[in-house]
């Protein structure tokens, strides 16, 4: 009460009230005190706009108001704005490293059965060394363990795990013995072998030997083989062996312990390689999400890892135009496209359709396979470029003439600065290809212009993107198609003014005149134009190599409409709405880079003997609505709206607003006559920005612009109104010292003094020191179990003694779990010495997708040191 009343008498000397509005006064301060007694009550009487210390976002009230080492949501706003600089609100690049022995040659991604919407997602499978690896998060893994029960036969799981016949999957049997014993079969024959070799002819238990070698045999088949066992024995054998004439105590002893060697029956865990069925070439892999396709020169392979069963496909029994595979590709939810040395076939899952020859469908090696949907698939066999809409194959675009347009300048069109330089060459082409044209044509005619003359190379790589354009790379660079024309990127045009020599046109490009450098890109500049000559005649026009844009690609992906990237042979380059720049975020050498893989916004590069990620950010908003004091008040309540919008080089931003209706109030003069009545409410508008400082540290700031509304007019003869303004900021840090521990401090609301009428009893900002931390107890996919603890402290009125500013010291702990990522369960407590002030929270989460729903909620206790107590709190987060 002592606050209360300081309060009352405080606002009285600013505003110089009647009696009647006093009494309005004292409700409103009452409203105000019993609203903010469980945020720092002891202090917050000393302050101005205390509603800024409302904890928004019901997920941190759960847990005892400790959320500023947490912060990965939008409320990040309000508690602390590094969080805005840290994944999930920012992108990422996580990096898993494999042995510096791992070679990757491809990667694919397979939909596991984790609860996330990220990239944890999906599990990444590679060629790895040339063998079949699944990455495990620490390793690649080149198999799994299965249990074989007891009673059941290695055979039986052969024929489930391979989907062979038992006579087909038999020859594995050997192979998969060989991978779960210690001891092989030879040196089993061998020990047998030395026995025998001494056993007197007339020993009574020759017999009980060679049936228990037998046994071992038999044993070795189960998995059954006790190692100690086998040391034993051998050991046994040895001594034998060291006698001239060996003893019938060492013999019977061997005769009569070969059970030492052989394990009891039981439940055994069993080693399967993955590629226990496939050959020992392995030439690509592909991936329809939930399942992985291994091509090789023997046959087309299906391995369906929540069964891990696989099923093998062959020419000669199901149909396939060659066993030889070569490239892979989804198209559509089931289609897979699958080029092979003698052509292009597809797959449904069941069956394998192929395309006549007749239908001008691709022919010989498929080199590249590029696909968006089954109705846009092209694909590369060498230099030649296919297209197929679904219905038919061709290799060329039909092009009719308008009114107007020439055929010379339809081909200088359609090929871009090919059709400019090499018009005679391509003109010579598409005069083969289109019988009878001659130089020109007529309006309304159809001529057939080949797609390839509109690059250079060997294709090596291509991509759809969701525009439709079909980007091709080659050994040459990078080129794309739309629906009018090439475009050409690595290359500039010169044209000779005079006639000069290849020489000094690369002369002219090199600035420092290095003659191995000129000598290089002459000879680039021969091969590029297919120049038999050194020199040029004036006039003439060349393509002369300008940047990585015109190097061997290695790999394309289209993450966008917009953006596409691209893994040149000197670096990985991104597009992104006409401008070419590096790949920001990680360290890629173009010549190590396998493959690049994308989906929804992420992205997986296969790079020498690691695989980076690219988690992408989320835009994000939330809401929390809490009705306060009801018995008091039906229009007293709190508002709470921020949104976070990551940016691609800038960092992320993020907006929030906080509301604090006070409710409805009368008006009255000084002898008590109503004269209408007002708004009384609270608000700031905050801006905030975050982003990485360097690793595992994460920096932000907030601007905050506050607007307190207590009266629309002074009393009296009082000039002004009851309204006043301030600004501040708030800044913050987070350090993830390591993966289970994370550090974190915010410094808030710190800004000039906030005043209402009288600008020399201006009221201090609640300016608040907060101390954090989060300790991750358990981390794993399905159960996740944080505890957190912070400390607060309001920075005003610092000159009490320093057992009261410590005692004025207000900690929280709490505790979250996750049971996988869609129930969250929270409980927390706050203590505050000085505001006596002690209580436990609680709170619960719904989570689907990226959209969560979040409560909490305060119990009743002692009124005297819980005045919050049975308040409930909703809130709401989404992600888009």
């Amino acid at each position: 009460m002592k606050d209360m009343f300081f309060g009352v008498k405080y606002m009285e000397e600013k505003m110089k009230l009647s009696k009647i509005e006093k009494y309005r006064l004292i409700r409103l301060t009452v409203i105000l005190i019993l609203l903010f007694s469980g945020v720092a009550s002891a202090q917050v009487g000393r302050t101005g706009v205390p509603f800024l210390l409302i904890a928004p976002g019901a997920r941190a009230a759960g847990m005892g108001e400790a959320f500023i080492s947490i912060a990965d949501d939008a409320t990040s706003v309000h508690w602390n704005p590094a969080g805005l600089g840290r994944y999930p609100l920012t992108g990422a690049w996580k990096t898993f490293q494999g042995s510096e022995k791992d070679a990757i040659q491809e990667i694919v991604l397979v939909k596991n059965n984790l609860p996330e919407n990220n990239y944890r997602q999906f599990d990444i499978w590679g060629l790895v060394n040339n063998k079949l690896a699944k990455w495990d998060g620490i390793r690649w893994m080149t198999g799994s363990k299965q249990q074989l029960k007891a009673g059941s036969s290695l055979k039986s799981l052969l024929v489930r795990y391979t989907g062979l016949e038992e006579d087909a999957a038999a020859p594995y049997i050997d192979k998969l013995a060989r991978q779960n014993n210690t001891v092989t079969p030879e040196e089993i024959d061998s020990l047998k072998t030395r026995i025998l070799a001494i056993l007197p002819e007339k020993y009574s238990y020759k017999e009980e030997i060679g049936f228990g070698f037998e046994k071992l045999n038999k044993a070795w088949l189960e998995l059954r083989i006790n190692s100690a066992g086998i040391a034993l024995i051998r050991a046994d054998i040895n001594a034998a062996l060291a006698d001239s004439v060996p003893s019938a105590e060492k013999l019977d002893k061997i005769a009569f312990g070969f059970d030492r060697g052989i394990a009891a029956k039981g439940d055994r865990s069993i080693w399967i390689p993955y590629d226990l069925i496939l050959p020992d070439s392995i030439n690509c892999l592909g991936s329809d999400e939930e399942n992985v396709f291994v091509g090789s020169n023997s046959g087309f392979f299906r391995l369906e890892p929540g069964k891990m069963r696989w099923t093998s496909f062959t020419a000669g029994a199901d149909s396939m135009l060659s066993d030889n595979i070569t490239a892979i590709e989804k198209a559509g939810r089931r289609t897979m496209y699958i080029g092979t040395d003698k052509g292009i076939m597809s797959f449904t899952g069941r069956a394998f359709n192929s395309y006549p020859s007749d239908q001008n469908a691709p022919k010989g090696r498929v080199s590249a396979i590029a696909a968006d949907g089954d109705r846009n698939v092209w694909v590369a066999t060498g230099s030649e470029l296919y297209h197929f809409d679904g219905l038919k194959w061709e290799s060329s675009r039909d092009k009719q003439l308008g009114v107007g347009q020439t055929l010379v300048k339809s081909i200088q069109n359609f090929y871009g600065e090919f059709g400019t330089v090499d018009y005679t060459k391509i003109m010579a082409e598409i005069s083969s290809t289109n019988s009878g044209l001659g130089d020109s044509a007529t309006a309304g005619q159809i001529i057939k212009l080949p797609y390839r003359l509109g690059y250079r190379g060997d294709i090596t790589a291509l991509g759809v993107d969701q525009k439709g354009r079909v980007w091709i790379g080659t050994t040459t660079g990078i080129n794309y198609l739309d629906n009018e024309r090439f475009y050409h990127f690595g290359y500039k045009i010169y044209k000779a003014d005079t006639a000069t020599t290849v020489a000094n046109v690369a002369a002219y490009f090199i600035p420092d005149r290095n003659p191995t450098k000129i000598e290089k890109l002459s000879i680039l500049i021969k091969q590029y134009n297919s120049l038999t000559s050194d020199d040029l005649p004036k006039g003439a026009q060349v393509l002369v190599y300008a940047n990585a844009l015109g190097t061997s690609i290695k790999a394309i992906e289209p993450l966008s409409s917009k953006t596409t990237v691209v893994a040149t042979d000197q670096g990985v380059v991104e597009y992104d709405n006409g401008k070419w720049a590096r790949m920001h975020g990680s360290d890629f050498q173009g010549s190590h880079v396998s493959n690049i893989y994308s989906h929804s916004g992420e992205m997986w590069v296969g790079a020498g003997n690691r695989v980076d990620i690219f988690a992408s950010p989320k835009k994000q908003i939330t809401f929390m609505h809490s009705n306060y004091l009801v018995a008091l008040a039906s229009d007293i309540y709190y508002e709470y709206f921020s949104f976070v919008l990551p940016t691609k080089e800038w960092g992320t931003f993020g907006v929030g607003v906080t509301f604090l209706s006070l409710g409805n109030q009368q008006r009255t003069n000084e002898v008590g006559d109503a004269l209408g009545g007002f708004y009384t409410y609270e608000m700031a508008l905050t801006l905030s920005y975050g982003t990485k400082l360097m690793d595992n540290l994460y920096g932000g700031i907030s601007l905050r612009y506050i607007n307190s509304h207590l009266s629309d007019a002074g009393a009296g003869r009082e000039r002004g109104s009851g309204v006043g303004s301030s600004v501040a900021l708030d800044g913050g840090v987070i350090y993830d010292i390591t993966r289970k521990l994370t550090l974190a401090a915010t410094v808030t609301n710190v800004g000039p003094d906030i005043s209402y009428i009288d600008a020399d009893q201006a009221d201090p900002l609640p300016r608040k020191l907060a101390i954090g931390f989060n300790y991750k107890l358990v981390d794993s996919p399905f159960n996740k179990l944080s505890v957190i603890g912070e400390a607060t402290k309001l920075l005003v009125d610092l000159n009490h003694s320093f057992k009261t500013e410590i005692n004025e010291i207000i900690p929280h702990l709490g505790l979250e779990y996750w049971y996988s990522n869609y129930v969250a369960l929270r409980g927390g407590y706050i203590y505050d010495k000085i505001g006596v002030q002690k209580y436990f929270t609680l709170g619960a989460s719904l989570q689907y997708t990226s959209y969560r729903f979040d409560f909490a909620y305060i119990p009743p206790s002692n009124e005297n040191t819980n005045r919050l107590g049975n308040t409930l709190r909703f809130s709401m987060n989404a992600g888009f």
